[in-house]
């Protein structure tokens, strides 16, 4: 895991938008709830930006638009293992795509949707983590063997 600066870490971040490629998606451990709360309210006034928390379908969404009709989601679990971007955005504006969660931050659907926006978009993530969730969550060797594999890890100090 990599040291950084809290004073560094928009900077990094904007550094990592720009030349993604080739990386892996970032993930950012504080070690305080009003530093990742600071952070993630200067990225929400970021242009361009979109956050998200798990795939948009499995977030306990009962109903869904589909083909202009509104279904029942369980009717169509199909849906459930497509690609799907987060459909609040307009995705050929996004520059980048922030995961924070207030709770289970290390559940493993969520942290897979993170690779696959990075793998099959294309697009930056960045996660903003709480090093509390580590005890909370109590991740399972699984969980983190793919947090260890698939995220460059950055702990953050002041």
């Amino acid at each position: 895991m990599k040291a950084l600066k809290l004073e560094e870490v928009l900077d990094a971040i904007s550094q990592y938008c720009e030349n993604h490629q080739g990386k892996k998606p970032m993930m950012l451990w504080f070690h305080s709830n009003p530093d990742v709360d600071g952070v993630r309210r200067v990225i929400n006034n970021t242009p361009s930006y979109a956050k998200f928390s798990g795939h948009p379908l499995k977030l306990g969404n009962e109903y869904m638009i589909l083909n202009d009709e509104v279904v029942k989601i369980a009717d169509h679990k199909e849906l459930l293992n497509e690609f799907i971007f987060p459909s609040t955005y307009e995705i050929e504006k996004t520059k980048l795509f922030v995961y924070h969660r207030f709770l289970r931050q290390l559940d493993k659907e969520a942290l897979q949707y993170c690779i696959d926006i990075f793998n099959i978009g294309q697009y930056p993530v960045v996660c903003l983590m709480n090093d509390y969730s580590l005890e909370i969550d109590k991740p399972s060797e699984e969980v983190i063997s793919l947090v260890e594999t698939y995220f460059d890890q950055y702990d953050v100090n002041k």
